[in-house]
């Protein structure tokens, strides 16, 4: 289980090295955790792609991908990760 004191340092580390996306592999971490994960990357304006447990996985929302030879899923872009339109939705 991750520690707050590991988040923190994860958080900077993606921060301070401009790591642009994030691979998870999805037995890895809790449901909290990646909530918390899929937070931070919203609001750091970073890419998640997750490292898939089995092929039972798949979901309208997510998009394989192949990272060299393994399976990767990304969260598919919607209009809500249009900028104009998270600026429309802060002003709301």
């Amino acid at each position: 289980m991750q520690t707050l004191k590991e988040a923190r340092r994860f958080n900077n580390f993606v921060i301070e090295n401009n790591v642009d996306e994030i691979y998870c592999s999805l037995n890895e971490i809790t449901n909290e955790q990646l909530k918390d994960l899929v937070d931070f990357a919203d609001d750091h304006r970073k890419t998640i792609k997750f490292i898939p447990d089995t092929k039972e996985i798949f979901s309208k929302s997510l998009k394989m991908e192949y990272y060299e030879v393994f399976p990767v899923l990304s969260l598919q872009k919607t209009l809500l990760h249009d900028p104009l339109t998270k600026a429309f939705q802060k002003r709301i």
